[in-house]
């Protein structure tokens, strides 16, 4: 496991939750990279203290994290 992708014990089911989201999205809709990327942010998010993780559906941190590299990336090809 890259440091990218380490989160706080206390956050490691949320993220494995909005992992699996992520990954099952970007499986049918899109490709790898896309996954391991917003992987990467709900990772991020996950460390930040207090985490807005903690709060919230998963589906929705899921779709955000994909929304938002795809946002970056400007050919998010569909809606979340």
């Amino acid at each position: 496991m890259t440091d990218k992708m380490k989160v706080p014990k206390t956050m490691q089911p949320v993220f494995d939750t909005v992992a699996g989201i992520i990954d099952e999205f970007c499986r049918e809709y899109l490709n790898e990279e896309y996954s391991q990327v917003s992987r990467e942010l709900a990772a991020a998010l996950c460390r930040k203290r207090p985490s807005p993780l903690a709060k919230g559906k998963p589906e929705q941190w899921a779709c955000a994290c994909v929304y938002v590299i795809g946002s970056a990336n400007f050919d998010l090809p569909v809606n979340c």
